[in-house]
């Protein structure tokens, strides 16, 4: 589209006083100014071409040549200016933006620079620079062309809404240019320097208020936090090594007298836990620790009897390390269902000790103190009865009854485990249960609660009437039938209790066989007589072995009142009632 706008000097030749430059700046020639060569016609050959050269021009309508100032850079909008004067219409003029382009007088928008009437392109997108000319185009939904600035190019239109509204910087008339090709501000209010522009995209670490640690805990608490965790540290792992060395060395403990008895195949943690039952150790897996560290676990089988001294872990492990010993060990096999009687009468036969220093030392003489002998009265040369484990065991020649004793009382405390014990607790609910639901009151029931004596009773009962360990449950569940129906059945009717009363079983003096239990030995008044006892008797009958203890623990659950031996079988023939008893009885005597 042409542009019927042009712009007219003031005076004819202006346009040749544009190429020479500013009369004002110019650099001044030779010494004599223009107007006296004119006058003069001292004209130079050279200027005469020139001259004539520009008459040809001006027949031919060419547009004046145009100087341009170099555009200054691009600046930051700031959100306060001083104020402005009106801009020189030197640099802006008027143009008819109409926006119907049928219009004959439609013009496009032109910005003027200098002497030079230029075109503003319309933008292609929104923000784009035209790096050739620095022409900032802005996308304006009216179609009005915005120059770098973010203003209209006729001021007199309103601004685009939708650029921020912004104040050029001032150019002075004639202003002179710095050795940067830009125009000097104008000096007044001096404006801080903004901030560089930080990319949007980049991704920057949140920094933690002032005052604040990890997780924007202030420091304070922070500090007195991970200073509590220190602490607690140091404090639990300086009592867990006290405590570990009052073990290894022996800090505060007694002076101890044990037997330690050390058996072919006898692991390590199998002797720490005899050292922990003896009271020599707290830690079995400590000592087993200590062991493996000192390079040497070879201990010697056999007995050992470690006289009283305080032993730390280094005195335990040379005491039982292999030695040559001047006293003769010798191996005793008690069995199982043996009485105290009978226990202590074979070990006298071994040499080990005699019967009577076995049997005043068991009634008066001190021994340790175990969880499973409260409520024994001491006293009778028999009261360990029932807690002298049946087992094979290693003694010297001429030993201390007192480590005799608790030898066989160590072994049953090692024996009966924790599991045991939990038994005794599900073996009272059973019974519990049993008779409340045959009409008896609580009273009555937790009168008749079971604890580790009772258990051992009736284990020793059992132990006496089983024929083989295969009939045990059964024999149990017979005798606890019998305790949990008191109202039927108020006797147990066991003949081993009675014979034990009578301090053992009469014997035929031609055969030495044990005769049977008579019509008036039956009626014997003694406290272990179940045929005239009601209940349970006081103590056990015998010293039983595990079977029988578990047995006691743990009944079968059979409705059995009644048993009778049959030496063809070599068990015994059970029933319900008494006229099947009866009827096994008769079969028996065939």
């Amino acid at each position: 589209m042409e542009n019927n706008k042009s712009h007219q000097p003031d005076h004819e030749d202006g346009w040749f006083d544009d190429i020479l430059g500013q009369k004002e700046n110019a650099v001044p020639e030779i010494g004599m100014d223009e107007s006296a060569i004119y006058n003069k016609n001292l004209t130079h050959p050279a200027d005469m071409e020139l001259e004539r050269i520009m008459e040809e021009a001006k027949a031919m309508d060419v547009p004046e040549p145009a100087f341009f100032e170099p555009e200054a850079p691009m600046q930051e909008p700031v959100a306060e200016l001083p104020e402005i004067p009106d801009q020189d219409p030197a640099f802006y003029a008027p143009a008819d933006l109409s926006q119907d382009p049928s219009n004959p007088e439609y013009a496009e928008p032109t910005i003027f620079f200098g002497a030079e009437e230029l075109p503003l392109q319309q933008p292609a997108e929104e923000g784009v620079v035209d790096e050739e000319d620095g022409v900032i185009y802005e996308e304006d939904p009216n179609g009005i062309a915005y120059d770098q600035d973010g203003y209209s190019v006729d001021p007199q239109l309103p601004a685009d809404p939708y650029v921020q509204e912004a104040v050029p910087p001032y150019y002075p008339p004639n202003a002179p240019l710095n050795e940067d090709y830009l125009y000097e501000e104008d000096p007044g209010e001096e404006l801080e320097p903004e901030a560089p522009a930080q990319d949007p995209k980049k991704k920057r670490r949140p920094r933690w208020k002032k005052g604040t640690g990890l997780f924007g805990i202030p420091h304070i608490l922070s500090t007195a936090v991970w200073l509590f965790i220190v602490v607690a540290v140091g404090v639990g792992l300086g009592r867990l090594i006290w405590v570990c060395a009052t073990d290894v060395l022996a800090f505060g403990k007694e002076a101890k007298e044990a037997v330690i008895t050390i058996r072919e195949g006898d692991t390590t943690e199998e002797i720490a836990e005899k050292l922990e039952k003896a009271g020599l150790i707290e830690y079995p897996d400590l000592f087993v620790m200590y062991m493996e560290f000192s390079g040497n676990d070879e201990l010697e089988v056999g007995v050992h009897q470690l006289s009283p001294m305080i032993y730390d872990y280094h005195a335990i492990k040379t005491a039982l390390e292999p030695r040559v010993s001047a006293r003769e060990v010798v191996e005793v096999v008690i069995p199982e269902g043996y009485t105290c009687a009978q226990i202590f009468s074979l070990l006298e036969e071994k040499g080990v000790c005699s019967a009577k220093e076995l049997e005043n030392y068991a009634a008066n003489g001190a021994l340790n103190e175990y969880w499973f002998l409260e409520g024994v009265e001491r006293g009778d040369k028999y009261c360990l009865e029932g807690y002298l484990f049946p087992d094979t065991y290693q003694f010297y020649k001429g030993h201390d009854p007192e480590l005799v004793l608790e030898k066989m009382l160590d072994n049953f405390n090692y024996r009966f485990t924790d599991i045991m014990k939990d038994k005794i607790d599900t073996l009272n609910a059973r019974m519990a249960e049993t008779l409340r639901s045959r009409g008896y009151s609580e009273a009555f029931v937790q009168e008749r609660l079971f604890t580790i004596r009772e258990v051992v009773i009736v284990a020793s009962m059992i132990e006496r009437e089983t024929a083989n360990g295969s009939e045990s449950y059964d024999i149990s569940s017979v005798i606890y039938n019998r305790l949990t129906n008191p109202g039927n059945y108020p006797y147990l009717n066991i003949d081993a209790t009675v014979i034990y009363g009578m301090g053992g079983p009469k014997v035929d003096p031609e055969t030495g066989d044990n005769l049977p239990l008579t019509s008036e030995d039956l009626q014997t008044d003694t406290p272990y007589n179940t045929y005239t006892r009601k209940g349970l008797i006081p103590g056990p009958i015998s010293n039983p072995g595990r079977n029988s203890i578990n047995a006691a623990l743990d009944p079968n659950d059979t409705g059995y009142y009644y048993y009778v031996y049959d030496p063809s079988a070599g068990n015994h023939r059970f029933a319900h009632n008494e006229a099947e008893h009866e009827q096994n009885k008769a079969r028996v005597e065939k």
